[in-house]
């Protein structure tokens, strides 16, 4: 019996996270993501206006973190969840 070996593209955790900085939830689309960083996105901008941005600077470092944490993951093969710690 064959056993059928599918091979998924290496990507950068250090490029997702720098992503996220840039544009927060653009690291989750980079892994793939795209509802899950839409979806960052509008919760980032509805609490920083809800927060003066300072809600928005907190969710961004958790974005960041969720897209390095999110493409490692990736890479190696696992399931990723909504949130990535």
């Amino acid at each position: 019996m064959a056993e059928t070996i599918i091979s998924r593209k290496q990507k950068s955790p250090g490029l997702a996270a720098l992503s996220s900085l840039l544009i927060c939830g653009i690291g989750q689309v980079y892994v793939g993501d795209i509802g899950r960083g839409i979806v960052f996105f509008i919760i980032t901008v509805v609490i920083a206006i809800f927060t003066l941005g300072i809600g928005g600077l907190i969710m961004l470092i958790i974005v960041i973190i969720d897209a390095y944490n999110s493409d490692k993951l990736h890479n190696e093969g696992k399931d990723r969840k909504f949130l990535n710690f």
